[in-house]
């Protein structure tokens, strides 16, 4: 009896440590996709302000003409 519960001590332990793995996973996996997110945003508003500074010198360049 007392093997048996040792064992159902130790496979509950075991059962802990991997569902904290889990969530530390997650979170870590959260965490990169919010940055990599933010890095994308980032881009797009740097890629949209470039092709308003393109349009306007495109503008600009047509009226000397």
């Amino acid at each position: 009896m007392l093997r048996f519960l040792s064992q159902e001590l130790d496979r509950i332990v075991d059962e802990q440590r991997l569902y904290a793995m889990q969530m530390l996973v997650q979170r870590i996996r959260r965490t990169r996709e919010a940055e990599e997110s933010g890095t994308r945003q980032a881009e797009e508003r740097r890629r949209r302000a470039e092709d308003e500074l393109f349009r306007q010198v495109r503008i600009l360049f047509l009226n000397v003409l």
